[in-house]
């Protein structure tokens, strides 16, 4: 175990390192939201109808199907009828369903670790959240914890370090360690040209990047 986190910290940090020197400039204004990005991906794919089979057993029983969910969560007013899984997100927020239908497929979990576990609807999306979840809607690629990631440290490490050169004395955020998968296989599949993960997001930037998913 201690050299597996040996290994996810070098690769994290190699990858802060990628994030700064590609780093671009973006005009300010007309970014998504979190709940508004999440609507746009849940209506493109047109998850209501595509997963019908699956809702219908979940919501038959949310319980049951919330119950890894409810497990991590840090949220203890969570509540069934109605349905409120986060503490920002009530049935009034104007992406309410598109939220809570995102959860129950587990394209979405919210701030898990953060204090109450809120989901942040109205913060900025990045790109990597966005492509994070465009890539588990269309089942390109399902997302992985950290402990699930052991066989592919070394491979990720490889390709980080030919995409950029690698400079000493900069500083690692342990927060990213999801971000690298889904940056790398951005960039290989050609959703995105090199980009800054955590820059924001437009609405044709996202619908492009659905176009290109869906390629």
């Amino acid at each position: 175990m201690k050299v597996l986190k040996t290994k996810i910290n070098v690769l994290v940090s190699t990858f802060c390192l990628l994030m700064l020197s590609t780093m671009t400039t973006m005009a300010s204004g007309g970014y998504l939201t979190r709940g508004e990005a999440t609507e746009m991906i849940v209506e493109n794919f047109k998850l209501q109808d595509h997963k019908s089979a699956f809702l219908d057993q979940c919501n038959a029983d949310l319980e049951i199907c919330l119950f890894h969910f409810s497990g991590m969560t840090r949220y203890e007013e969570l509540r069934i009828d109605p349905l409120i899984l986060y503490p920002d997100v009530f049935p009034a927020h104007p992406n309410y369903e598109a939220i809570n239908l995102a959860t129950k497929l587990d394209l979405v979990r919210g701030y898990i670790n953060a204090e109450n576990s809120p989901f942040l609807p109205q913060k900025e999306i990045s790109k990597v959240e966005a492509l994070k979840i465009v890539l588990g809607a269309s089942e390109t690629m399902k997302w992985k914890d950290n402990y699930e990631y052991s066989d592919e440290i070394d491979q990720m490490s490889s390709k980080l370090q030919n995409l950029t050169d690698i400079s000493e004395n900069i500083m690692f955020n342990p927060d990213n360690w999801w971000k690298i998968r889904y940056y790398l296989f951005g960039i290989e599949k050609g959703i995105l040209e090199n980009f800054d993960p955590d820059s924001k997001i437009t609405v044709d930037e996202l619908n492009e990047m659905m176009k290109q998913t869906s390629l």
